[in-house]
């Protein structure tokens, strides 16, 4: 598959446009090689919050950081509405992409496969390897991606989060919401930190294996931060055994 403007849509779909020439500009898109692939995602998610398969990251604030850089940060426009920033490099720390509040630019050296609609963002660094493909039409917003960063990975999978590399690696984070609670890797102690995103220094975890009771506790906590009056709800893992 490929996007196509209007006119040489209408020509590939009446058999003027050659397939020798669909394959050519393929394998090559003049925007990418020009280096001119950006666009917006229209969020209209109307509260902060993006999943990672069963990891929910709910409140505003950089979620991932390595050495204090925010690879992935969630905002709240004038409108309420979701605003997400993402970092993407790759395990060479060649920067590949940038999103920052909705609008995503492609980087140098370009990915080699970009697929993109006004809420989906796809990027491929090769056949079936996906490095972030965001979902906008999900409620709340879901999000995979490969977060590079000096040798250490963050992986925000269908699972989890799952983290890899030098610094930190053969851990994980699954079922779980992280209110106002960020993921930092400092990769120059080494260590490994679950903070709070403000220097309020508060913030919740919350447990539950049902994904809308995890989304809706989750929400409850992050507007007990917001009054002033503290979490709502904390919950945390029974005791096994």
């Amino acid at each position: 598959m490929m996007v196509l403007c209007p006119l040489h849509h209408d020509q590939a779909t009446k058999g003027v446009l050659p397939e020798a020439d669909q394959r050519r500009w393929k394998d090559k898109p003049y925007n990418l090689a020009q280096g001119r692939a950006n666009g917006a995602l229209v969020v209209s998610q109307a509260y902060c919050a993006v999943r990672a398969g069963g990891v929910l990251m709910v409140g505003d604030g950089p979620f991932v950081m390595v050495d204090d850089e925010p690879l992935l940060r969630l905002a709240a426009s004038d409108e309420g509405r979701l605003l997400l920033s993402v970092r993407l490099y790759d395990e060479y720390d060649a920067l590949l992409a940038v999103i920052e509040d909705n609008e995503w630019l492609t980087g140098d050296p370009l990915p080699w496969d970009l697929e993109s609609d006004w809420q989906r963002l796809r990027l491929r660094l090769a056949a079936r390897q996906i490095a972030l493909d965001v979902q906008a039409k999900t409620d709340p917003v879901a999000v995979r991606a490969d977060l590079w960063r000096r040798g250490q990975r963050i992986r925000l999978s269908l699972n989890g989060v799952e983290l890899e590399g030098s610094t930190v690696s053969g851990g994980g984070i699954e079922d779980l919401g992280l209110v106002q609670m960020g993921i930092e890797v400092d990769t120059r102690e080494p260590a490994l930190r679950i903070r709070p995103l403000h220097e309020s220094g508060q913030g919740v975890l919350v447990s539950e294996a049902d994904p809308i009771e995890r989304l809706m506790k989750s929400m409850a906590a992050y507007q007990g931060l917001r009054s002033g009056g503290g979490p709502n709800v904390l919950e945390l893992p029974a005791p096994q055994g």
